[in-house]
């Protein structure tokens, strides 16, 4: 158990971010002090930011391309949160298939720029 915390330790660390950021914008809307346009435009940036992060990490700790690398990460998070919204019976609209693509791309780019970080270094 302590291997798998020493190795997994920024990534937990970006989820818990993650998480806690989340909290604090549904608290904020619950109280409405923030209102629900806001709160969509601020998810979408920190789900893009936090996928570009995620990116980083594996590119950095990847062995392959780039692209590559993202594809392996991305794809099966996509996967996973269709399944999600397909198990929770949320609609398939053309913004979510968008919303999944943007979210692919980003984990992709960050995975190229952390391979591209990893080779310079």
């Amino acid at each position: 158990m302590k291997n798998f915390l020493k190795k997994y330790k920024k990534t937990l660390i970006l989820i818990s971010l993650f998480i806690i950021t989340i909290l604090i914008f549904s608290f904020l809307n619950y109280t409405y002090i923030i209102n629900d346009t806001i709160i969509s435009i601020v998810n979408y940036i920190l789900v893009i930011i936090y996928s570009i992060i995620f990116g980083i990490q594996r590119g950095i700790k990847g062995k392959s391309k780039g692209y590559i690398i993202g594809l392996k990460f991305g794809i099966p998070i996509i996967l996973i949160l269709f399944i999600f919204g397909r198990i929770l019976n949320f609609p398939l609209y053309f913004s979510n298939i968008l919303y999944y693509f943007i979210i692919l791309i980003s984990i992709i780019f960050g995975s190229i720029i952390g391979k591209n970080k990893k080779d310079q270094s």
